[in-house]
C-alpha cells in the first residue's frame, strides 16, 4: 500500500524543465490533438484542448510529449518517489490539458481506476484558484499547490479541475503511475 490513508504530496521539478515543457506543448499545440471520445470523463467535462487519446500513443503531440517527459521529467520523478516508495514503477498514461483562459473550461469529477495506482498532475501554468479539488468522504479538500508544483495522489480518489473564468490559461501535464507488487 502506498498511502496508508488518503494522503498526497507536492513535488517541486526545477523551472527551467517546467519552461522546456510550455516550449513543447507550444510546438504540439493544435496539431493533431486527439481526444478519446469514448472516456466518459471526457464527454462529461469542458476542457479546452488535450492530448488525451486513449491507447492509441502514436501522433505526434503525444510521441513528442513523451520523448520530453521521460528525459527530462521522469529521472526528477523517480529520485523522489525513491524517497517516499520505492523504484519498481511504470508510467502509463501522460497527456496534457489546457484549460483556456475565460472559458469555463473544466474536468468533471473522476478517478483514475482501474490501471493505476498514483496520478500526477504538473501545473505548468496555474491561474489562482484553478487547482485541483478532491472529494474525500464527503468533504472538498483544496490542496494548496502552485505554479510549477506536481501533486502526486492516490489514483482512486475522486479530483476535478474547477472551471477557469480567469485571464490566463491553465496549463497541465498529467500522467498515471502503476506500482509493481
Amino acid at each position: 500500500m502506498l498511502f496508508k490513508k488518503f494522503d498526497y504530496y507536492i513535488m517541486r521539478p526545477p523551472n527551467r524543465v517546467r519552461l522546456m515543457c510550455l516550449d513543447v506543448i507550444k510546438q504540439v499545440d493544435g496539431k493533431e490533438l486527439v481526444e478519446d471520445r469514448s472516456d466518459t470523463e471526457i464527454i462529461q467535462s469542458k476542457i479546452s484542448e488535450t492530448n488525451w487519446n486513449g491507447e492509441e500513443p502514436d501522433n505526434h503531440s503525444t510521441v513528442v510529449m513523451k520523448h520530453f517527459f521521460y528525459q527530462e521529467l521522469l529521472p526528477f520523478y523517480a529520485k523522489h518517489l525513491e524517497k517516499r516508495h520505492r523504484k519498481d514503477f511504470e508510467v502509463i498514461k501522460v497527456w496534457y490539458q489546457i484549460y483556456k483562459a475565460r472559458s469555463g473550461s473544466y474536468h468533471n469529477w473522476h478517478n483514475h481506476i482501474p490501471g493505476s495506482n498514483i496520478s500526477n498532475i504538473w501545473y505548468l501554468k496555474l491561474p489562482n484558484g484553478c487547482g485541483t479539488e478532491f472529494k474525500v468522504n464527503g468533504k472538498t479538500i483544496k490542496p494548496r499547490v502552485r505554479e510549477g508544483d506536481l501533486l502526486v495522489f492516490p489514483s482512486d480518489v475522486i479530483h476535478r479541475s474547477p472551471e477557469n473564468y480567469s485571464d490566463e490559461d491553465k496549463v497541465i501535464v498529467s500522467y498515471n503511475t502503476i506500482w509493481s507488487q
